[in-house]
């Protein structure tokens, strides 16, 4: 292989050398023709490549038999920003809710229902008080 190549060209090489076609690459590794296309054509910018990017690459080179960091030794890749890929952490509710709104808020609102319910109920009926018989010594018989 030529030294002064591109990548794009050491893969077409490797790949012809080995008598595999885009299709054959694309079935063993399930990787897209297209994406095997763009590594051929030299339409991968190194410079803000992604992880998958180059994890796709190293598929690649594996299954034509090139070596991933022979083929990109001369290359200068931008460093990984891992924090990229890290998981965010959300706010917690306690940091985003303003409570005080929240229990002004609930204290009008049980107030005005409350009252709502006192003005536009129906005036309720007292219950009749319960007749007493009230029995005397004298009525029994001893």
């Amino acid at each position: 292989m030529n030294k002064h190549c591109t990548i794009g060209e050491r893969l077409i090489e490797a790949r012809e050398k080995m008598g595999l076609t885009l299709h054959d690459i694309s079935q063993r590794t399930t990787l897209p023709v297209a994406r095997l296309q763009n590594f051929e054509k030299d339409l991968i910018d190194f410079q803000n490549v992604d992880v998958y990017d180059l994890s796709c690459l190293k598929v690649y080179c594996h299954q034509i038999g090139l070596i991933y960091d022979d083929l990109v030794r001369d290359v200068v890749l931008k460093p990984i920003d891992l924090a990229a890929y890290q998981k965010k952490t959300l706010p917690s509710v306690f940091d985003i809710v303003n409570w005080r709104k929240v229990l002004v808020t609930t204290l009008i609102l049980s107030a005005a229902v409350g009252l709502m319910h006192f003005i536009f109920s129906e005036p309720s009926q007292s219950p009749q008080p319960i007749q007493a018989h009230y029995q005397t010594l004298d009525q029994f018989e001893l």
